[in-house]
């Protein structure tokens, strides 16, 4: 569902990143970031063909007047079905066709406020043989105010919905049915102060219902559950050389009862044109509704059972790195250490004679990797990286 026409850049973020982002960031963070608009009036249409009759259409349309800001976005791909050249089950990729729609506007009241509401529609059909036709469908939606009470201190607060469907279409009655819905209702808040211009305080919170129906659920039932958490953040600047960052989070997660405490380390010294680095960062991941309640026929070869008393999944990550930069040359060497305990995944069960979802020992990953770049004015770069 995510379409890269309107996307300004993309971060990623290596390590655990579980104090700030919460569950499932318990290996790093991939950040995409949407544009806005900055001409009073825009309009980009793009469009692509290859075989297999693969078409994409494609545009977007924003503008920037006074205190509104629009970018909205609309996509159409189609691709017909076609064999692949190679034996075995799975011989056949079938077509769809996708509809993709995003509108996002921001209102400037005053010079201290910024409101951001956006909208979006998906829709894909997959042609398959038979009767049925699969359909899947997402609905999201959001509201975020961000006020700036000073150059020292603003506030966010926010709304998010989303919601992802997915049916049997049925031509010959026009029936659609829908075998699975995932509905997530989100509330967060998010605050930073400025001490002495130099000393960074964030703290935040936030709120979800999770909402799973299913049929990969005993009798296509459905599980809800809620998720609470809170934060904070302190980016310690003593002098222009040294830098240390601490972190704290709080999660809880109401259908399997559990609560966790994420922590955060980081620091930095600068010596000349050197910059060395060392952090510790804790990780974690709840299990999913599907992993505890899952009661699958996996095309009649086997079942796959979730398990209720899953543990949660933890890491700590250790990371050190040594970076160079004088001019236009770049060098940076990093280390890390992580180790996983509980790790969520299936496992053959004799006396059920199928997949259970359950937590495995502990997994050790190191690894070390090596970045050299650099870039002239006149637009030429160059990059050498090894990672092992």
């Amino acid at each position: 569902r995510l379409n890269l026409d309107n996307v300004e850049r993309i971060e990623i973020v290596k390590g655990a990143a579980s104090t700030l982002y919460g569950s499932s960031a318990i290996g790093g963070v991939i950040n995409i970031i949407t544009r806005e608009s900055d001409d009073p009036w825009n309009l980009n249409l793009n469009s692509r063909f290859s075989e297999h009759n693969d078409q994409r259409y494609g545009g977007t349309a924003g503008f920037n007047a006074g205190k509104f800001n629009s970018l909205t976005n609309v996509q159409y791909n189609n691709v017909d079905t076609y064999a692949v050249d190679n034996p075995g089950d799975f011989s056949t990729v079938f077509g769809s066709r996708v509809w993709n729609f995003k509108e996002r506007l921001i209102y400037r009241p005053l010079e201290t406020l910024k409101l951001t509401g956006r909208a979006g529609y998906y829709f894909r059909e997959r042609n398959k043989p038979g009767d049925t036709q699969d359909r899947y469908r997402g609905f999201s939606g959001g509201m975020k105010a961000n006020y700036t009470f000073n150059i020292m201190s603003n506030l966010e607060v926010g709304y998010t919905f989303d919601q992802y469907d997915k049916s049997d279409y049925l031509p010959q009655d026009a029936n659609d049915v829908r075998d699975y819905s995932n509905v997530q209702h989100s509330v967060h808040t998010f605050y930073n102060h400025t001490f002495v211009g130099k000393h960074i305080l964030t703290v935040g919170g936030d709120y979800m219902r999770d909402y799973l129906m299913s049929y990969q659920f005993a009798n296509n039932g459905s599980k809800h559950q809620y998720t609470v958490d809170g934060f904070a953040q302190f980016d310690w600047n003593p002098t222009k050389y040294f830098n240390v960052i601490t972190g704290l989070r709080f999660d809880y997660y109401s259908d399997s009862d559990i609560n966790h405490f994420s922590p955060k380390l980081g620091l930095m010294y600068k010596i000349g044109n050197c910059s060395l680095r060392g952090s510790y960062a804790g990780g974690f991941r709840a299990p999913t509704l599907k992993e505890m309640y899952m009661n699958f026929d996996m095309a009649s070869i086997f079942m796959i059972y979730g398990n209720p008393d899953l543990k949660p999944e933890t890491s700590h990550n250790f990371s050190l790195s040594a970076e160079y930069m004088k001019g236009r040359y770049n060098l940076t060497v990093t280390g890390f250490y992580n180790v996983v305990d509980n790790r969520i995944t299936t496992a053959w069960s004799e006396a059920l004679k199928g997949q259970v979802y359950t937590n495995i020992s502990n997994i050790r990953i190191s690894g070390a990797e090596a970045n050299a770049s650099v870039k002239y004015p006149c637009g030429l770069s160059a990059r050498l990286s090894y990672a092992y």
